[in-house]
């Protein structure tokens, strides 16, 4: 799953990790990765670990598993269709980021 930015990373797998616990004990269970650069390696690494037996694994980055990363076993990707951006503004002199659409040669390497 493609997402923006940190804090949407974090809130939407606090939120796929709180409707999980209403999964019944004896159906597949759910492991949510979040996947960021601000993350320490062993964090980052955990996405390349396999999923335990009857556990589907769900990976929630920023654009930083667009083109550096590859996980095997992906069955599904979900993308918001943005990123954020550094954008520098020469009036106000100020560096921003700013969420924009990506390319469609980005959507395709997602």
């Amino acid at each position: 799953m493609f997402l923006t930015g940190e804090q949407e990373i974090n809130d939407t797998c606090d939120r796929l990790e709180e409707e999980a616990q209403s999964f019944p004990a004896d159906k597949q269970k759910l492991l949510v990765l979040p996947l960021y650069s601000a993350l320490s390696p062993d964090q980052q690494q955990a996405v390349f670990e396999p999923a335990p037996e009857n556990t589907r694994k769900v990976v929630v980055a920023t654009n930083i598993a667009e083109a550096s990363v590859t996980i095997n076993g992906v069955v599904f990707v979900i993308d918001c269709g943005f990123c954020k951006q550094k954008v520098f503004d020469p009036k106000s002199r100020i560096e921003s980021l700013v969420v924009t659409p990506i390319s469609q040669a980005s959507a395709t390497q997602r």
